[in-house]
Order: structure tokens, then sequence, then C-alpha cells
């Protein structure tokens, strides 16, 4: 007769086992090693999306922030795991060292610690801003000496802002949409003629660039596509250069998407949700299809408190400071989370009990971050694009597989 001991050994987040026999006449070992996967936990702390593809930033497992990770489309190389194959759910980017992303249509990018931006995933007109044309699966270092602070991806050129309040872009720029009063493209960092601006947003093909002046003034500035109004500036011309203007209240925020665009502004003690742009499916929020040019209020509950805004391809999401969230516009494939696929022209709940922090409204799809640090998803997944490990599109918010 001899005896079965059993050792196990955790190292390099994995669990090995070593089982072993010993015989007791010859006193003799046979080891056997079998090695098996144990999955960990991450927690995210940001997240966005845009066309197909989304990310997040969670902390690393010696606890600094920093590792990010990519998840659905992947045929440009956008998710930055050195492949080009779709992912059904989170891998991580082969650099983890950033602390701000943002997401493209087909192109990802973060800021590292010292203000440098990376970016990686198609690279067509050089909206990678690695002065190429040619694409790449894992990150690549925007070309110049910039130290950025935040970083808005469009769906074929990026924008970014540095620490001196100035404002770069690089890209395609067929619409103006780098702001340099040219229709040059370019495949490194351009100077946009703004100075002391504290907030960009990138819409698909137009941009939004904002400051708070004091407590009771603004600016804001826009350029780029206008085809349907998006800009907000009552008319429908392109912008080559921003057109800035100034007005009384604060801006919380201002998101641009596919052919509209949101705002979230206080004035007199009172918060205005409006929106511009195309409204075909109801996007904007007015109870009705009519596409406007110019900013008009949304007709939304009173006393939302909301603090949040994000403009996809023809649907919009807000949250409030209480973490409550509402949708609108298209939902062909359920991406208003309200169990439904029937677009609405009105702000209704978003059919969930879980309260977000951060919510991101994509192509056809919307992801949100609630305060434990959970992502959900809901929408279009053909490509994977919920992170949850299937490829069923869903019409109310389930959770984003969150192990490694």
């Amino acid at each position: 007769m001899g005896k079965l001991n059993i050792m196990t050994n955790v190292d390099n987040e994995e669990v090995w086992v070593n089982s072993t026999y010993i015989n007791n006449d010859s006193a003799s070992w046979h080891p056997i090693a079998l090695r098996c996967r144990v999955e960990l936990p991450f927690v995210m702390q940001e997240i966005s999306a845009k066309g197909n593809t989304a990310g997040a930033l969670s902390a690393s497992f010696d606890g600094d922030t920093g590792v990010t990770w990519g998840w659905g489309s992947n045929n440009n190389g956008q998710i930055g795991d050195g492949t080009i194959i779709d992912k059904c759910e989170p891998a991580m980017v082969l650099r983890t060292c950033f602390n701000v992303i943002a997401m493209g249509v087909t192109h990802f990018g973060g800021l590292d610690n010292n203000g440098q931006a990376w970016t990686w995933g198609s690279n067509n007109m050089g909206k990678l801003g690695n002065n190429s044309v040619v694409s790449s699966s894992s990150p690549t270092a925007v070309h110049g000496d910039h130290t950025f602070c935040k970083i808005s991806f469009g769906e074929n050129f990026s924008v970014g802002l540095d620490n001196n309040g100035l404002v770069w872009a690089w890209g395609i720029n067929n619409n103006g949409q780098l702001g340099t009063n040219s229709t040059v493209c370019y495949s490194t960092p351009v100077g946009v003629c703004l100075t002391s601006v504290e907030n960009i947003a990138a819409g698909y093909n137009h941009t939004f660039a904002w400051t708070n002046i004091s407590s009771t003034t603004c600016t804001m500035s826009q350029w780029g596509l206008n085809n349907y109004g998006q800009l907000g500036i009552d008319s429908t011309v392109n912008l080559c250069i921003p057109m800035t203007r100034t007005g009384p209240g604060n801006y919380i925020d201002i998101s641009g998407g596919y052919r509209h665009s949101l705002c979230l502004l206080v004035f007199g003690g009172f918060e205005y949700l409006k929106s511009t742009g195309y409204n075909n499916l109801g996007q904007l929020g007015l109870d009705n299809v009519i596409t406007t040019s110019d900013w008009t209020v949304v007709k939304a509950p009173k006393d939302l408190y909301l603090y949040r805004v994000s403009a996809g391809y023809d649907h919009s999401l807000s949250i409030n400071i209480s973490g409550n969230s509402w949708s609108w516009g298209g939902n062909d494939y359920g991406q208003l989370g309200d169990e439904t696929v029937i677009d609405r022209c009105g702000v209704g709940e978003i059919k969930t009990i879980r309260t977000f922090c951060q919510i991101q409204a994509a192509t056809f799809f919307s992801i949100g971050l609630d305060n434990p640090g959970q992502g959900w998803g809901w929408g279009y997944n053909y490509d994977g694009s919920l992170g949850n490990g299937t490829v069923i599109c869903q019409c109310v918010p389930v959770s984003i597989k969150q192990t490694y």
C-alpha cells in the first residue's frame, strides 16, 4: 500500500498542484504536475465606448491605477492586445500604465503618468498621431513633446488638451474636424486656435471645447461637421475653425454623438439639459422627431439633478448625482435598456436597480459603471461589445465579465 500526497502552490496568479505517490517499500516519489488557472476579479475605475468597442481602466494588481482593458470589435486592433480578433469579454491592453483612456470608433488611446498620449487601432488619415498611417494592434506613442491632461477621440480624428489649456488635434480633416482653418489632414498633433480651455469632447466628426470662466459665465467653442446642426450654432454650415461664444451659467458636461449633441448647463440656480442636431429617432429628447440646429431644452422630468450626458450614434444617455439613469432615441438593439427595442423620443428610465457613476453611449450599445466598480452593458452585442462572454444582444443591463 502507498499514499497520495497533494501539495499546492500559488504563483503568478495561477495555482499549481503537485501530486506524488509514495511507495512504502521503496520510498520513491513519482511527481505528476497539474496546472490549473484561477480567475481573479478586477474593479473598473473608468469606462469609455464608441463604435462597437469598449474599454476600461482598473487598479493594477499591486493597487496602482493603470491596467487597461478592451472588448468588442477588434478588426483594426483597437483593443490593443496584439491581435485583430474580436473579444466578447475584457482583454488586457499590452501596455498597462495609463490613468486616462478614450475610445474612438476604430481606435483607442490612453495617457500615462507623464501625460504622454498613446494610441492604437486603425490609423487611416493619421488618427493615431504617430507620424504614420500604419495601423497598430498595440500602443504607439503620439508624436511630439506634449503633456496632455485629457484626450477625446472621434471617428477618424483625435483631440488632446494639454496642461497649459491648449488644444491639439490630428487625423482626418475633410470637414474641419481639426479646427485648423483648413481641410488638410495631419498625422501628428497640430494646434487649434484656442487658449485657456478646461474641457474637450469629440463627437464622431465634430468637437466641443469649453471653459467656466467664473461661477456665472462660460464659453463654448465648436468646430467640424455640422450638416445636421450638431454644433448648435443655428446653422448647418461646417466650421473649419472654432466658433467661440460666451454666455451665462456653467457647463457641467457636453457630449457629441454621430449627428447630434448634448449639454448640461447650470444657470440661475436651475439645471438645463439641452440638445441639438439630427432627430430622426428622437435622440434629442424633445418628444418629437424634428431636427434642430440650435440648442433646445430637453423635455426631461424636473429635479433630476443630472451630471453626466453621453450622445451615441442615434441614442442618448444621462445619469444624475444619485446614479439613476435615463435614455432616449434609437433602440433597435435594446441600447436604451428599457426592456424593449422600440425607439423613444422622450426621456425614460433605464430598467435597472443599479446606480451608475459613469455612463457611455456607443454606436448601438451602452455601458455603465456602478459605484463598486462593476461594469454593465446593454444593446448591440454581435461583436462582443457588452463584454459578458456572449454575442447575444440585451435590452437591459447585464454585468460585464471582470475576471482575468
